[in-house]
């Protein structure tokens, strides 16, 4: 009676023109539900059935979808693949494909989405759906799959055997990039709806307050963690680590003078009621001479962590045949740095004398993008060059697992934080946050490689 009831009250007229796009929705969720249900029976009949399904589904719908579909899609049945090749154990097979399944059940409400939308629903419906795909998009998609697969240690140990196992970590690592890159887009939009909660001059003032002192905390860890070897700073291995120590509190200085010297003209502004504060230029004083000291104390810490990083595998590995190897990249990684601060330099007094703008949150319809693209290029490339250094370091050290997967996944985040701006006038703060990650990382990293 309940069921005929229900099929009533659905208004069957506005589904009279199904479209190609209804089709690929509704039988995602059908896989998705039938995923569910197979894990949540924990039937392994259900659950091959399912990977079959899943490699299908993956193998026609690549032709017909989005790029970043289809690397979802290729790496998925790459994996599969590997395990049907190779016969890969049912207790390996299950460590792998389980949590991949799993990931699959935030795709009911993502697809729901789209009906309840093309049936009109009220938008409490569409925002409850909306706060049930966050969650278990974020919970199975980057939490769980980043401690059952990514940090599993029983996955590497049953995959040694293989030769061609970096397949599949390569697909592992991919897929947990791409959800955390749909996971910055998810929270982006989610994000700017709460922010027009408050003005944006109030979220902008309230990033520049935080950035302005948060740097001080990684100069604290950074002086916490190296302070055993501080009494045996005499010895060359550990006087990088005072070098390292040295960088992250001038670091500490020059961003919060920069960001100081921003909150207060912005704050200015907001006082003097000038509606247009938002696009101050950084370029104007006191900002700009701010602005280039807190990228030249950016280039000596990234240098200095290379540099420590360098020292301490050095002085066990001087008879390791990669030695003169590493030796020539931190001397490249020392002329780039200082080449480029050069290049910044100059490019920013030739902006100054031609009277060009460097705007915080500039308008995309009012700006030339050719002057932001060349001080990233000239700020990031040096620092991109140190972060593979330090990774080609941790892939000499055997026992780097599991903190090189923090560090290459950390920069990961950062990448993708830069570019898509999640949390769009507090993106900045955020970026802070995962600096002080990054300095516990790099600590971590520097005393693994001395003991």
């Amino acid at each position: 009676m309940n069921i005929v009831t229900f099929t009533k009250n659905i208004n069957f007229q506005k589904f009279q023109h199904v479209t190609s796009l209804d089709k690929q929705y509704f039988i995602l969720i059908l896989l998705a539900i039938f995923t569910l249900f197979s894990l949540l029976m924990n039937n392994s009949t259900l659950i091959e059935w399912v990977i079959g399904m899943v490699f299908f589904h993956s193998w026609f719908d690549f032709y017909i979808a989005s790029l970043e579909m289809k690397i979802h899609h290729g790496c998925v049945m790459s994996i599969i693949i590997f395990e049907y090749i190779f016969r890969v154990p049912f207790e390996t097979h299950n460590v792998i494909t389980i949590p991949l399944l799993w990931t699959e059940i935030s795709s009911i409400f993502y697809s729901v989405r789209h009906f309840l939308l093309r049936n009109k629903q009220s938008n409490l419906i569409v925002s409850c759906n909306d706060v049930l795909f966050f969650a278990s998009f974020f919970y199975l998609r980057v939490i769980n799959f980043w401690k059952q697969l990514v940090l599993h240690p029983i996955l590497y140990e049953n995959m040694s055997l293989y030769n061609y196992r970096h397949v599949v970590y390569i697909a592992i690592y991919i897929l947990f990039t791409l959800n955390l890159y749909w996971f910055s887009i998810i929270t982006r939009k989610l994000v700017k709806m709460l922010m027009g909660i408050f003005r944006k001059e109030c979220w902008l003032l309230m990033s520049e307050g935080f950035t302005s002192f948060s740097y001080f905390f990684s100069f604290i860890a950074c002086l916490y963690l190296y302070s055993p070897h501080f009494p045996y700073f005499k010895y060359f291995k550990y006087s990088s680590f005072m070098l390292e120590t040295l960088s992250v509190a001038l670091l500490s200085i020059s961003s919060y003078r920069y960001h100081r010297s921003v909150y207060s003209a912005y704050f200015q502004l907001k006082k003097e009621e000038q509606s247009t504060y938002l696009q101050y230029n950084c370029l104007s004083h006191p900002v700009i001479s701010n602005y280039m000291l807190d990228i030249v104390c950016i280039h000596l810490r990234s240098f200095s962590s290379l540099f420590n990083a360098l020292t301490s595998y050095l002085a066990i590995c001087q008879t390791s045949s990669s030695f003169y190897f590493f030796v020539l990249l931190g001397v490249g990684s020392f002329l780039f740095h200082v080449i480029n601060m050069f290049l910044f330099i100059d490019y920013i007094l030739q902006l100054k004398s031609t009277g060009e703008k460097l705007e915080l949150f500039p308008e995309k319809k009012k700006i030339k993008y050719d002057n932001y693209d060349n001080i990233d290029r000239l700020n990031l490339y040096p620092i991109f060059l140190d972060i593979v250094g330090i990774g080609l370091i941790l892939y000499q050290h055997p026992s780097s697992f599991p903190t090189s997967l923090y560090h290459m996944f950390l920069h990961l985040v950062m990448a993708i934080s830069t570019m898509i701006q999640p949390f769009l006038y507090l993106n900045h703060a955020w970026l802070h946050c995962l600096l002080f990650m990054e300095t516990l990382c790099l600590c971590s990293i520097n005393n693994i490689l001395v003991e």
